[in-house]
């Protein structure tokens, strides 16, 4: 606590020195924010609070922790949560409606395990006859419960028929068998969902060759009908199959209005040079994104059709035919506030 705390101070500093507000100052907004809103130091650095030109009532207006989770769980209700935050549950629903999400291809599990054409799928040797049957070349490998792409992977298989597959995350070729056995021992008795790999838009392609680039957009629904709130774009970071920034990355809001992409944000800050190298952000100064009405269209689209959901987070994919659902968060990251520069409340608010 205490080499955390004299790091937070030593951004301080810093900051004040850039010209920024004053050491005392921030030191002062620290306390207040702590005290009465459960608003920490750490935090307020990553939402930038010390900048000049943001007003203090603002900052006042963000939630995070217990604050946050029980302001979300007024608008929506908490019983219907696992409908989007199992994957299996979530799929289902989006392709009931016909939401373009990624091809389900099935199941594994060591007891309920099934194939998306109807065959069990609860052992390697299974897995491989699945894969000659469909002649798949690779597949996304998902937890059906988790965030922040925990326990994500692509796998390619050996065209040889020698059941053989190459994990892109472990960077080595396994027997099909010692590989779902690693995955079943990290994933519990979850199972593991498996589905095509997303094939994404060139021009997304581009800005980082190894991860699916998405695009989140925050959906709000009132009585007056469904609000698209903000929208970032995530950019994964060097040699990361996801795009979840936290880990090196960029953050690039979105002008909900004409999807111009706005200031950069890299993840974690711009200080780390292995991220600076590996951006060009010139890239995204006449950056448009492909799609972009239709994608505006489809996050609505898509919390119309979740019981009780009133707000979420999506995670949406481009393609070259168009935009697809990656996945649904109900309970989104707070720290998106920060990165889209609009307080908590004002993204839960659901009046226009």
């Amino acid at each position: 606590m205490y080499t955390a705390a004299t790091g937070y101070l030593k951004e301080s500093l810093k900051r004040a020195r850039e010209g920024n507000l004053p050491f005392w100052r921030q030191l002062a907004e620290m306390i207040i924010l702590e005290l009465c809103y459960s608003i920490g130091p750490g935090f307020y650095h990553k939402a930038r609070f010390w900048r000049r030109d943001m007003p203090f009532r603002d900052k006042t207006r963000y939630r995070i922790g217990k604050r946050y989770l029980n302001s979300v769980a007024r608008i929506n209700d908490r019983k219907y949560y696992k409908l989007s935050q199992h994957k299996l549950s979530e799929k289902a629903l989006l392709r009931l409606f016909n939401i373009p999400t990624a091809k389900f291809i099935g199941f594994f599990h060591s007891i309920s395990g099934q194939s998306s054409d109807g065959h069990p799928l609860t052992n390697g040797e299974q897995f491989a006859e699945l894969i000659r049957r469909l002649s798949i070349k690779s597949a996304a490998i998902k937890m059906p419960e988790g965030s922040c792409g925990k326990g994500f992977d692509i796998v390619d298989f050996d065209a040889t028929g020698n059941d053989q597959v190459y994990s892109r995350v472990l960077q080595q070729r396994l027997p099909i068998n010692e590989y779902m056995q690693i995955k079943a021992s990290e994933f519990g008795d979850q199972g593991i969902v498996i589905e095509s790999v997303i094939q994404q838009h060139p021009s997304l392609a581009n800005l980082n060759t190894t991860s699916v680039n998405t695009l989140r957009i925050w959906v709000r629904q009132s009585r007056h009908g469904v609000d698209v709130k903000s929208g970032l774009l995530k950019i994964g970071g060097p040699q990361s199959l996801t795009d979840y920034t936290a880990v090196g990355g960029l953050a690039v809001p979105i002008d909900i209005r004409t999807g111009a992409l706005g200031e950069p944000l890299f993840r974690p800050p711009a200080d780390n040079a292995l991220a600076a190298d590996h951006f060009d952000i010139r890239t995204l100064k006449e950056f448009e994104i492909p799609y972009w009405q239709d994608t505006l269209l489809l996050a609505k689209q898509c919390l119309r059709i979740f019981p009780e959901h009133n707000l979420a987070g999506m995670d949406i994919a481009i393609t070259k035919d168009g935009p697809l659902v990656v996945e649904i968060n109900v309970v989104p990251d707070p720290i998106h506030a920060a990165s889209v520069d609009i307080p908590t409340l004002d993204l839960l608010a659901g009046e226009p």
